[in-house]
């Protein structure tokens, strides 16, 4: 008979040192504008999985992956949708996936708040960050992730309206700086054992 690490019954049984992301309740939220600051853009890309594990009541890890083909622009401007999966912004056909990959959190000063670092990857480039997030319990098997990642476009060779890249763009230049909030709900991996076989 070969042991398994988890208990399985002819019930559903909760694992309690994992979760994943509720795909549906989860958002994920970009925005973006011109160095002048006349223009911001926002809009949204959809969670295409996340997962990770618990320990002691609290996430210690998690992979989040994200659709680039989701792109979104809150009002639904086409035109600027399919620039952003073009080469000179994201290249969804070439890197259809971007992935957060969280590596540990550390309780800060503030009530629920953490200090969360991790690597994020774009474009098949990686690169580490740390930011504030803040935990909170939904219920006893669900908590809300609320955190903000700050980052630099350039860094992962989004090159269109660039200065990193181009000079002389005069009022075009679009600021390198991009933000994705991520607005994230956990809900525990439920497993169904089949029933027990009748001897």
């Amino acid at each position: 008979m070969v042991a398994t690490t988890t208990p399985v019954t002819t019930t559903d049984t909760i694992v309690k040192d994992m979760y994943i992301v509720d795909l549906s309740t989860s958002t994920a939220v970009w925005k973006g504008s011109f160095v002048t600051g006349a223009k911001t853009e926002t809009g949204t890309i959809a969670l295409k999985s996340g997962s990770g594990k618990f320990g002691n009541g609290m996430i210690t890890s998690g992979t989040f992956v994200f659709d680039m083909a989701s792109i979104k622009d809150k009002n639904s401007n086409a035109t600027l949708e399919t620039h952003l999966k073009a080469d000179d912004f994201f290249n969804v056909e070439q890197f259809p996936e971007a992935k957060f990959e969280l590596v540990s959190l550390v309780p800060a000063t503030t009530k629920d708040t953490f200090t969360a670092t991790g690597k994020l990857t774009i474009r098949d480039v990686t690169k580490d960050f740390t930011f504030p997030i803040v935990i909170t319990v939904v219920n006893q098997s669900s908590l809300k992730a609320v955190g903000k990642i700050t980052f630099n476009r350039a860094d992962f060779n989004v090159k269109y309206g660039s200065s990193s890249f181009f000079k002389g763009l005069g009022d075009k230049v679009i600021a390198d700086k991009v933000e994705l909030t991520l607005n994230l709900i956990t809900k525990p991996i439920e497993i169904s054992a089949p029933p027990s076989s009748i001897q």
